[in-house]
């Protein structure tokens, strides 16, 4: 789908925007994954020489700015104490960038440009990100607290064979925290009890920086449960013992909204 560029400057604002005009979860089977370093000082410019770019998507939007011109994608952190935040732009003929802002005035690159070389087959996961409104956060649970991180699910949708799961991480620790995996179980709401591990499940995961605000996104098999029972997500860290839990209860799983 392709919008007029008058119609993008409208939709620019001085602070850092959110733009979405797709639904049709199914366009793309291809993405390139990058880590683009930034920093306060100057925009670094995003040049895409055989791709044209039809929406963008920034999870942090408070410490990062981000402008469209023509096919060229300006952004910049909005302060020095800018951490990180993951990203994913929508590109034309079924390509699809995604990866990771990083704040860092020693690597950072002015000018940069894109040729799609590095093409591989987009996991479901993918499929969870590239449906979801990021200016909206259908289901915001109270999350947990642990360790000066707060984890929140904010987002339950599902099709006629998956689940796919929004989580919104907030580090306000002073240690960067790294998923090493995360784990899915059907537990007894009352007792804890374990009945079920979930094995068949797919998610992407970045390092969540200091002061950093990132999502994660979970895509499993469609998942039955009893009123008696809650899914128990558990994130693990690498390299640490800071493993976080949050509960998803049946009665949001079965309410959760159809893609």
């Amino acid at each position: 789908m392709k919008i007029k560029l008058s119609y993008l400057l409208i939709l620019v604002l001085p602070f850092l925007f959110s733009l979405n005009i797709h639904n049709n979860k199914n366009k793309y089977d291809k993405i390139v994954e990058d880590t683009i370093y930034v920093d306060d000082l100057n925009m670094t410019y995003l040049i895409f020489e055989d791709s044209e770019v039809e929406w963008v998507n920034i999870g942090n939007q408070k410490d990062f700015k981000i402008d469209l011109q023509n096919n060229i994608i300006l952004v910049k952190s909005l302060n020095n104490n800018s951490s990180s935040t993951n990203f994913m732009f929508g590109l034309s003929d079924n390509n699809m960038l995604t990866g990771l802002l990083k704040h860092d005035r020693t690597k950072k690159e002015y000018f940069k440009k894109y040729k799609f070389n590095n093409i591989k087959e987009i996991k479901p996961s993918y499929r969870c990100i590239e449906s979801v409104d990021y200016n909206k956060e259908d289901y915001k649970s109270l999350g947990v607290i642990q360790d000066d991180i707060l984890l929140q699910i904010v987002n339950v949708y599902k099709d006629g064979q998956n689940i796919y799961i929004r989580l919104k991480m907030s580090n306000d620790s002073n240690i960067d925290y790294d998923i090493d995996f995360i784990k899915i179980y059907i537990k007894d709401s009352k007792t804890k009890i374990l009945k079920q591990e979930i094995v068949d499940i797919d998610y992407n995961k970045s390092l969540m920086l200091i002061g950093g605000v990132n999502y994660i996104h979970i895509c499993c098999k469609l998942i039955h449960i009893s009123e008696k029972d809650i899914i128990s997500i558990e994130l693990i860290e690498k390299n640490g013992f800071r493993n976080i839990k949050i509960e998803l209860d049946s009665k949001t799983l079965s309410n959760a909204k159809n893609k």
